[in-house]
């Protein structure tokens, strides 16, 4: 009997959301492959036909969570109406929620990759390339239709956007204030951050400065009195000073 795409999509999910049960409870290492497919309820041999090896299986983990996000982000209603700075924190509202319920995988799965990078280098996330879609097109609205000055490089741009939605993720994973507060701070910081460089028109001048604070400051305020460090070093921080600096630089 041919199997469709709806009952192979719903397996896919049944074997990820086992996997991820059983990683918890006993550890990546000592989960094998044959009982993720018995716990799933599919036979040992058509596990390798969705996933042919564990690593797979938290990639696809991400893959579910990240598609969701984004149909969910997309399906705001007024959305059209939103800001360039609204639509960030909705990404990253809408994704953290996604991986909300799974936090203790999450957590487990970036252990993983740290201590197997390969997971990551051998085949680039399709998420990783949606969100980066997605934020280019933000991007190109706030272009054309919110009246920000021309953005050069907008590819790179909505690299350094990526690259910070994981590093929001990676902080979130360290954040044990009540309800993640300080996580909804450093969004709200970082977003602001984002759309008033992108206002300002110097982006072209400022894309270093920017992937400096998504790589390095970012990563270093993952604890939990690096917010606030975070939040004093840029109480003084001038824009139009920024933005005079950069024009004495020609």
């Amino acid at each position: 009997m041919k199997i469709s795409q709806e009952q192979k999509l719903e397996t896919r999910q049944k074997l990820i959301s086992t996997a991820a049960d059983l990683f918890v409870m006993q550890g990546f290492d000592n989960t094998s492959m044959k009982q993720i497919a018995r716990d799933a309820g599919v036979g040992d041999a058509t596990i390798y036909k969705y996933f042919p090896n564990k690593d797979k299986l938290i990639v696809g983990f991400y893959e579910v969570r990240a598609e969701a996000a984004l149909a969910e982000y997309r399906a705001t209603e007024d959305i059209d109406q939103y800001s360039l700075r609204e639509r960030i924190q909705l990404l990253v509202d809408t994704l953290l929620e996604q991986l909300i319920g799974d936090r203790e995988f999450v957590e487990l799965s970036i252990k993983q990759f740290i201590k197997s990078p390969l997971i990551l280098l051998r085949d680039e996330l399709n998420a990783a390339k949606a969100y980066r879609e997605e934020f280019r097109l933000i991007l190109k609205r706030a272009e054309e239709q919110d009246g920000y000055p021309k953005i050069p490089l907008p590819e790179v741009t909505a690299s350094l956007l990526a690259d910070f939605l994981f590093g929001i993720i990676l902080f979130w994973m360290r954040d044990d204030s009540e309800n993640f507060s300080h996580t909804t701070q450093l969004v709200d910081l970082k977003s602001n951050l984002i759309d008033s460089l992108l206002k300002s028109g110097i982006v072209n001048n400022a894309l270093e400065v920017i992937g400096f604070l998504f790589k390095t400051q970012l990563l270093r305020a993952a604890n939990s009195d690096g917010l606030f460090q975070l939040l004093d070093s840029f109480k003084d921080f001038s824009f139009d000073r920024l933005k005079n600096d950069t024009a004495g630089s020609h």
